[in-house]
């Protein structure tokens, strides 16, 4: 049983109705006290009159020395020496402050106990404060290590901010440190978020330059692709070309050597006997021809028809049997068959 519900006489079966319980203890215990002050002072007072009046009677009663009692008159005096009304009311006052300095100490006892009981009540919300803020700053710290956005981080510290203010009101101590903490997780939490920012800037620069540098190298095989078809078309150019130029001269030295085939076998109509190597002279005059050119061109001495081979380094007419060296030259410089 609690000190309050000794001083009422009841026991609480509500503790969250214990300040009103308080009140309510403190209010009667005063009524109670004012009317046993009012009953004792009204005891006193009655005693002290019956006092008064007995003492009255009794010197009423007694016989004065000379005098007789004739038929009916009052006899007898009043010693008024013997009250002395000054120490009588000395003795009230002096009563009166006892009374109530006793109902003053009674009131502070009272008031002791409501402090008491006020101070633990505001002890255990400061604790169930305490253990929330706690749980809180729990879910805090969770909400900085996942990946929570601004406005819900925002929320809860504005949330755990209302709280912090309502626990400075009794504690402005810890309240303060509990302010401290929370700023410093905003600036956690704001460092996280930065963090994570820079993370994603460089992921996204890596990217980029990845892709700069896949696209650097798309350019690299698609200039090279395109040197490789340049080159292909290039050389089928010239092959192209060959084909051309082998095309128009193989009927010419077809024929040139066909005729020179035909005059060998026949010998010009002459007999072996009746021909000498001495008749075929060296002409003295040459033939440019460029590299790998062939043809026919007129002799230079009888002006018949002769057959170039494309290597050959001379030539030799079927009519004269005059023979004509060749000088091979670049094509560049010099193109097609010409005398000299």
């Amino acid at each position: 049983m609690k000190e309050w519900e000794a001083a009422i006489g009841e026991v609480n079966t509500n503790p969250g109705d214990g300040d009103e319980l308080l009140a309510q203890a403190r209010s009667n215990t005063r009524r109670k006290q004012i009317i046993r002050l009012e009953e004792e002072e009204d005891a006193a007072h009655r005693a002290r009159m019956a006092r008064l009046n007995k003492e009255t009677v009794v010197n009423q009663n007694v016989p004065v020395p000379g005098e007789t009692s004739g038929g009916f008159k009052v006899t007898g005096g009043l010693d008024m020496g013997h009250i002395n009304y000054q120490d009588l009311m000395q003795q009230q006052i002096a009563d009166r402050e006892a009374l109530r300095q006793e109902a003053a100490q009674a009131a502070a006892n009272q008031q002791q106990i409501s402090e008491d009981l006020r101070q633990r009540l505001h002890t255990s919300e400061m604790d169930l404060i305490k253990s929330s803020f706690g749980a809180q700053m729990q879910m805090l710290n969770k909400t900085i290590e996942g990946n929570t956005s601004r406005g819900s981080f925002i929320q809860e510290y504005n949330g755990m901010m209302d709280v912090v203010k309502a626990l400075g009101m009794g504690h402005p101590q810890a309240s303060d440190n509990m302010s401290i903490q929370l700023d410093l997780k905003k600036m956690e939490f704001e460092n996280t978020r930065e963090l994570r920012k820079m993370m994603r800037e460089d992921k996204q620069a890596d990217r980029e330059f990845q892709r700069q540098l896949n696209r650097d190298a798309d350019e690299r095989e698609d200039k090279k692709a395109n040197l490789e078809i340049k080159r292909a078309e290039t050389a089928a150019a010239i092959q192209a070309e060959r084909e051309k130029r082998s095309m128009f001269a193989t009927p010419f030295e077809t024929l040139g050597m066909a005729i020179a085939k035909g005059l060998v076998d026949s010998n010009g109509g002459i007999s072996a006997e009746g021909r000498s190597p001495a008749k075929r002279k060296r002409s003295g005059k040459r033939l440019e021809v460029g590299e790998g050119e062939s043809g026919v061109t007129e002799c230079p001495e009888c002006g018949e028809p002769v057959a170039i081979a494309p290597t050959a380094r001379s030539a030799v007419c079927s009519s004269c049997d005059a023979t004509f060296p060749i000088d091979r030259v670049p094509l560049e410089t010099k193109g097609g068959i010409h005398g000299a």
